[in-house]
């Protein structure tokens, strides 16, 4: 039994914990994100996706746009305020202001990644911009629930400026990705692309970009080496070697990786025993804080 256990664990090809993945990776684990979807059942996406805006964004002060949703989604919000904590101190001096966000290969959650840590930084006040420059296969205004728009390629091209092609809802600005062209790489890596985000990062106190996965698309590591740091989405499911890999490519281009954050873990499995303690702690104590706020909204109401 033993012995078995032993050559499986051998065998076994997945990252399963943040000492692991700066073992292998010789990178820091920026933080552990549970899989919500199994947590929480068959809940629809979307409703998902509203319960963690509001848990990340509160309420007041929100225009009435798709992704502003006051619904209370106990835990999650913690997970990318940790993220956003673990950038701000990344490095001496000042933290990095342009951050890019991308994976090894699909599927590994690196759009709901970055969504979700912009919305973060736009919690504490600054101006927060999520470029979508994943060109190739665009979601970010899908998942914000914005209508397909003009956007980073019509900028790039020369037809707009950055500032006729960002949405703004009342927290975080959107610069969406915009047309399909057929040349993505040519643009992302262009003279053009370095000169938008140094405009516009004159502008904004926290620019994250969603990119192409890294094993896909040689542009995502041009875009890497424009922007301050690097943060790399390793899936729980993802094979190890293809992390590494992705993390080589980044090293050797020269592009500055800040650390992994590892998504989409079964935190009832017994590899995360610890990560399920940590995450249902917090989601006691934000069920309790949601609760107060609801009990103090309704109370305004009622007066």
């Amino acid at each position: 039994g033993i012995a078995l256990a032993f050559i499986l664990d051998q065998l076994d090809n997945r990252l399963k914990t943040s000492e692991e993945v700066e073992q292998y990776l010789k990178l820091p684990n920026l933080a552990v994100a549970p899989d919500f979807a199994m947590l929480h059942g068959a809940m629809g996406s979307r409703r998902r996706l509203n319960s963690l805006r509001r848990a990340l964004l509160g309420s007041g002060g929100m225009a009435s746009q798709p992704l502003n949703s006051h619904f209370h989604q106990p835990g999650k919000g913690e997970v990318y305020r940790s993220i956003r904590t673990a950038l701000l101190f990344s490095r001496a001096g000042s933290p990095p202001r342009k951050v890019l966000v991308t994976s090894a290969i699909e599927g590994e959650g690196k759009t709901w990644t970055v969504i979700h840590t912009a919305l973060a930084f736009a919690q504490t006040g600054g101006r927060t911009l999520l470029i979508d420059a994943d060109l190739r296969r665009a979601q970010c205004h899908e998942v914000l629930g914005v209508m397909k728009s003009v956007g980073l390629s019509e900028v790039l091209v020369g037809q707009l400026e950055p500032e006729e092609a960002i949405v703004y809802d009342g927290k975080l600005f959107l610069l969406p990705a915009g047309a399909r062209v057929p040349n993505p790489a040519e643009l992302l890596t262009s003279a053009r692309m370095l000169q938008v985000l140094q405009v516009l990062s004159a502008s904004y106190e926290h620019i994250l970009l969603d990119s192409a996965p890294l094993m896909y698309a040689s542009d995502t590591v041009g875009v890497a080496t424009m922007v301050d740091g690097v943060v790399l989405v390793a899936g729980a499911e993802t094979p190890k070697q293809s992390v590494r890999r992705a993390s080589e490519r980044l090293a050797f281009a020269g592009a500055n990786v800040l650390g992994v954050v590892l998504n989409r873990v079964d935190i009832h499995h017994p590899d995360y025993r610890e990560y399920s303690r940590y995450y249902f702690s917090y989601e006691k104590v934000e069920e309790i804080s949601g609760t107060a706020c609801d009990d103090q909204r309704r109370a305004e109401v009622a007066n």
